[in-house]
């Protein structure tokens, strides 16, 4: 009977571990304490969201100190849109897919860019601002530069 218990006890330790895994992996961004903190900022802004081939432009209220890539992975959340984001060490967070395009289909990769202009820093790094025009487009490197 006591080895019975331990067995089940143990099972139950197991599989809850094994959801607690599946339930951090299967968000579509972990987020960072950065990323987290930066939801604290008071007040909203209105900025809008275009995904090429996947998302027609879309105007949302969000919280002031959102970054571009919390902005991101919240709205393909909320349309159920799959978001691929690997950190690298040194550089930050890169998109590195969205819905069924990966980066390195065809030479392409997934690019940001704000109001109309290449974004100069990472989705994680850059704060939106009030009015901001948010575009992901999948294009060849050299297009945009």
């Amino acid at each position: 009977m006591n080895n019975r218990l331990v067995n089940i006890a143990l099972y139950i330790l197991i599989a809850a571990g094994i959801f607690g895994l599946v339930f951090y992996f299967a968000s579509p961004a972990a987020l960072t304490r950065d990323d987290a903190e930066m939801q604290d900022a008071p007040g909203t802004i209105s900025v809008s969201l275009t995904i090429d081939r996947t998302l027609p432009k879309e105007t949302h209220e969000v919280a002031a100190g959102t970054s571009a890539l919390f902005f991101l992975t919240a709205e393909a959340r909320e349309h159920s849109i799959s978001i691929a984001v690997k950190e690298y060490a040194g550089m930050g967070k890169l998109v590195e897919g969205i819905g069924d395009l990966a980066n390195g289909t065809d030479g392409k990769y997934w690019h940001y860019y704000v109001n109309g202009a290449l974004a100069p820093v990472g989705a994680a790094a850059y704060v939106l601002k009030e009015g901001d025009a948010i575009e992901w487009r999948f294009h060849e490197p050299d297009e945009s530069l």
